[in-house]
């Protein structure tokens, strides 16, 4: 919030924008769990593997009946593009399906991407992630400005 105010005040709102990519892109990434496309669990946080003391993606369980048109079709384009860690199995109707997706946050993205890790690992590449955002940000602000805004 402070970064916000900060950015609206000092007239530079684009450039802090910029500073949140991953933020913005965890965001667009969660939407259809958001907004109740596809169902939501109460938690979506990496789950603990007691056994090995590593994090893994949380996932959730749903069936494709359950769901309305445009989550059917948000759930299609996951399974299809790879987006979402996420299998099918048919069910007894001939019709449905047994979806079981990893839940759909930035955290279970990378966790489904770089497998199971302690949680210090995981911290330190969500670091990593964050830190070529801002590098991005840098490179648009100050080399690419050009394509991104107004220049006298």
């Amino acid at each position: 919030m402070t970064f916000a105010v900060v950015g609206i005040l000092g007239t530079f709102s684009k450039t802090v924008l910029l500073f949140f990519i991953p933020q913005v892109l965890n965001f667009v990434y969660s939407t259809p769990q958001l907004f109740r496309l596809i169902p939501c669990p109460r938690h979506r946080m990496p789950r603990l593997n007691k056994e090995t003391g590593l994090l893994q993606a949380s996932r959730h369980e749903y069936l494709l009946s359950e769901v309305k048109s445009p989550g059917v079709f948000v759930t299609k384009l996951l399974l299809m593009t790879g987006l979402a860690c996420a299998t099918s199995e048919p069910t007894g109707d001939k019709a449905d399906q047994k979806i079981s997706m990893s839940n759909l946050t930035m955290i279970n993205m990378v966790l489904d991407i770089c497998g199971p890790m302690r949680e210090d690992k995981l911290t330190t590449l969500l670091l990593v992630v964050q830190s070529i955002g801002v590098a991005l940000a840098f490179l648009i602000r100050y080399r690419l400005v050009f394509l991104f805004y107004d220049h006298n």
